[in-house]
């Protein structure tokens, strides 16, 4: 069944390497995702694939066939090749000889099963062929169809290597487990617990990066709550809101939650306020555009407005603020039907500027400003509907 769904280019490439010797599989997240029937299963095209050959003997065969090929990540034994419309990586199989709760240094081996050993979870450590033959040596098929989240061996061992790990493990946790208090768990979570002081180690893009996966996930916000529960947040500069508004910030998160997947919505949800706002995209290193959108958003909910769409449509058109952020804003808010109403509404253009002002006799300065905001009230006030006439016969 899988080999029927992989583009013929990559079966002739497997076919290659095997002439020559060597092999290609499927590994990690494409085989967990199609053993789970998961509906968010990542397109055939965006794959990982492992090979037992090094990187020297994959860029031979690629030169001996004339297949395009870049070093886009040689350093870690992944090569980059083009297979007619598509780009694929393929890294050679490795094993962990140093590790530092981040990096590993790593050697090449052409032993299947222990690349395999080096990875976090027992669903994450399978290999498949390209006809659909299973590795499988941690049982990560049996847990997956349990719903059971576990690290390969020892999870001390494992949550050392790499603190991310920790991190990792409640992203899986939310999108597989089915049972949230299984042995297996309480288990997991004490490791966790001994060992999360180790998360100030990692870098807080990548804690952005792991939370911009678990927030939209349909479970995300238990996992937020067992974050906190569990005492990790403090450990990577999670805000935990006081005793009297904990309860104000999950139900305003699980408002948002049934009407938007959008992370920095959900953030700024959980968060409320623009300082804590700020805060965040400081300490997790937010692009600008995440940190004002997640500003905007939480401005947007501690206003006091009797008509959320007008007052979202004045920000849109009188302040130039991205409609596509209001739209989350309103969203946010649980305002469903007008941000629906804003996302299809074009935003008009002030039909008259400070140009217009001086034409009328007006002198420059602070006067003229004033009295264009003045004007744009009037026009907000007005559903957007006064002309360039009708604004010019307000001056007079």
């Amino acid at each position: 069944m899988f080999l029927q769904k992989l583009p013929n280019e990559l079966i002739d490439l497997r076919d290659k390497f095997r002439q020559n010797g060597y092999d290609i599989r499927l590994v990690g997240g494409c085989v967990r995702d199609w053993l789970a029937n998961d509906p968010k299963i990542r397109p055939v095209n965006d794959i990982d694939l492992c090979t037992d050959a090094t990187p020297d003997e994959q860029r031979a065969i690629y030169r001996h066939y004339n297949i395009r090929h870049i070093d886009t990540g040689i350093k870690h034994g992944t090569w980059t090749v083009l297979l007619g419309n598509q780009t694929y990586e393929i890294t050679t199989l490795r094993q962990d000889i140093e590790t530092d709760g981040r990096h590993a240094k790593v050697e090449y081996t052409d032993d299947w099963e222990l690349d395999l050993s080096r990875r976090d979870l027992t669903i994450n450590a399978m290999s498949m062929t390209f006809e659909g033959v299973l590795f499988d040596p941690y049982g990560g098929a049996d847990d997956l169809k349990a719903g059971i989240v576990r690290f390969v061996g020892d999870a001390d061992q494992r949550i050392r290597e790499d603190y991310l790990r920790i991190l990792r493990w409640f992203r899986f946790h939310g999108r597989f487990a089915k049972n949230r208090f299984s042995r297996d768990d309480v288990l997991t979570e004490i490791a966790i617990q001994r060992n999360m002081e180790g998360l100030r180690f990692i870098s807080r893009e990548r804690v952005w990066s792991e939370f911009k996966r678990l927030l939209p996930d349909p479970n995300g916000l238990m996992e937020i709550f067992q974050i906190i529960r569990l005492g990790v947040a403090k450990h990577i500069d999670l805000p935990v809101p006081h005793y009297q508004d904990f309860h104000i910030s999950f139900r305003r998160m699980e408002l948002a939650h049934r009407l938007t997947r959008n992370p920095v919505s959900l953030l700024a949800a959980y968060l409320g306020y623009s300082d804590h706002m700020r805060r965040i995209a400081d300490d997790w290193h937010l692009s600008n555009s995440e940190f004002e959108q997640g500003r905007l958003i939480c401005e947007f909910l501690n206003e006091r407005m009797d008509d959320p769409l007008t007052f979202a449509k004045t920000w849109a058109a009188n302040d130039q603020q991205p409609k596509e952020w209001l739209v989350e804003a309103l969203l946010v808010r649980g305002e469903v039907e007008a941000a629906q109403i804003l996302k299809s509404w074009i935003v008009p253009k002030f039909p008259i500027c400070g140009a217009d002002l001086l034409a009328s006799g007006m002198a420059p300065g602070p006067a003229l400003g004033m009295r264009l905001r003045y004007l744009r009230l009037c026009w907000a006030r007005s559903n957007f509907s006064l002309t360039r006439d009708d604004l010019l016969s307000e001056l007079v």
